[in-house]
């Protein structure tokens, strides 16, 4: 006999009014972090659509300066007190723009709080020196990151991994076959501070980095965000134009949010296109991309999500415009210095590939990829099984394992407060998350799988990648 608990509010306005277990837990979880006087966060705003703008909700917030608070964790002076963690949210409603914002505050403000204490923990050598200790560290052939030619190039500003590079290693563990391994923490650690004598072979970004109440839930999304990254990493630069999906957005999110009357286009800004980006994984990866006729720049509304099933791959992919679409009204003169002809080089965030393809002068850069001719219905857009968490996680589980990926696990939840989990999903089997201004283009995934696919006569070569920035953050 399961005893099911049914929660009612009557205070708070921007939640439910009745709620399960797991909505009572986030509840409870992601507003520990806010307090107006002392932070970590010390103020949420919530930006309403305007009249003309597609009716998603953004949320913005202001935290304490990180290097005060890990100076107040380490009894050391403070440490890079400007930096300015980005945290956002957005949705369908306030309520759901609020908790993405909350939760994405939990995830990255921890990992930069406990990225300093991991230093204590990490373990210092060469790959060859760990193995000499019995440390069971992860090849740096298993570990491809940049390509032969970038690492030609003058002043390339990261140095090649091999097995007498000295660096910093944090322990994790193979998520199926419950093996430690030691990874470069700087590939893995948000923020994190090198050691003097370490070599800099590459970055981390925030891509397999979850806060959730619910282990498992955070491994998938995790795990989803890798596939949903590679699949689009492969789409754009190996030049494979996704399918555009039928589909009626409008219904769509009728039926699958709590919008009654959601607005997808207004006089300037057209239909959205929905393109499907699945390749060899067959999960659900989607992106979507509209344009806004009104401005000379700053016009490309854009976004990608991918999960286990087509309805919430999709709705994530579709609401990641609302975050562009904040981001613009919020910080107009931001990034005045990204030019409709910069470089690579200037492109050291992700928002600015956003910037960049905005102006009109660069819209027609992406025809290729908005304009492709396969067509595809929604009702052949891959599935996984499983109709609850633990079937959705060993569909996931056996679909990986067919391709020998077995992702690496690092658990930082000791950072949280019970029942919350932070993780880092890595996995290197997959093209990483990458700046637009150093691409990890080392990985044999850009070159191997476009033929294997049938898609391409031949194995791509680096000068055969697309030299454009990939424009979804």
């Amino acid at each position: 006999m399961v005893l099911e608990a049914t929660n009612l509010n009557e205070r708070i306005e921007l939640f439910d009014s009745f709620y399960d277990e797991n909505r009572r837990l986030q509840y409870e979880v992601v507003p520990r972090l806010y307090n107006q006087s002392i932070g970590p966060v010390t103020a949420v705003s919530i930006h309403r659509p305007k009249l003309l703008d597609l009716s998603m909700y953004g949320t913005s917030c202001r935290h304490s300066p990180v290097g005060r608070l890990l100076g107040d964790l380490v009894g050391k002076s403070p440490l890079w007190d400007s930096v300015a963690i980005p945290i956002g949210g957005k949705g369908p409603t306030m309520k759901q723009a609020f908790l993405g914002n909350m939760g994405e505050a939990c995830e990255r403000i921890l990992a930069a709080l406990q990225t300093r204490l991991l230093r204590d923990r990490a373990e210092f050598g060469t790959y060859d020196e760990l193995k000499a200790r019995g440390l069971p560290a992860l090849p740096p052939g298993e570990l491809p990151l940049f390509a032969v030619e970038q690492y030609a190039k003058e002043e390339f500003p990261f140095a090649p991994f091999t097995e007498d590079t000295p660096v910093a290693w944090l322990q994790g563990k193979r998520l199926f076959a419950a093996q430690d391994v030691y990874v470069p923490a700087q590939l893995v650690a948000f923020h994190w501070c090198a050691f003097p004598q370490e070599a800099r072979i590459g970055y981390a970004t925030s891509g397999g980095l979850v806060f959730h109440t619910n282990f498992r839930q955070a491994v998938l999304h995790g795990i989803y965000e890798n596939v949903e990254r590679d699949a689009i990493n492969l789409s754009w630069y190996c030049k494979l134009p996704p399918a555009v999906v039928d589909i009626d957005l409008v219904e769509f999110l009728k039926n699958n949010t709590e919008q009654s009357a959601p607005r997808m286009m207004t006089p300037y800004i057209q239909k959205a296109r929905v393109l499907l980006n699945t390749l060899d994984i067959p999960l659900p990866v989607f992106t979507v991309m509209t344009f806004d006729k009104s401005r000379d720049g700053r016009a490309l509304l854009a976004g990608g999500g991918g999960w286990g099933k087509p309805d919430r791959a999709l709705i994530q992919a579709v609401f990641e415009i609302g975050q562009a679409q904040i981001g613009y009204a919020l910080t107009p003169h931001a990034w005045d210095h990204i030019r409709p002809d910069s470089q690579l080089s200037d492109l050291t965030d992700f928002y600015y590939a956003l910037i960049y393809y905005g102006f009109k002068e660069n819209l027609s850069l992406l025809s290729w990829y908005a304009d492709g001719p396969a067509r595809v219905a929604w009702d052949q857009v891959p599935s996984i099984s499983g109709s609850d968490l633990n079937g959705e996680y060993d569909a996931v589980r056996e679909l990986l394992l067919q391709r020998n990926i077995d992702p690496i696990l690092f658990d930082f939840s000791d950072s949280c407060w019970p029942d919350a989990h932070l993780i880092k999903v890595f996995m290197p089997q997959l093209t990483h998350a990458h700046l637009p201004s150093h691409g990890y283009f080392g990985h044999p995934r850009y070159y191997d799988v476009p033929m294997q696919l049938g898609l391409k006569h031949g194995r791509l070569t680096y000068d055969e990648l697309n030299r454009l920035p990939l424009p979804f953050p």
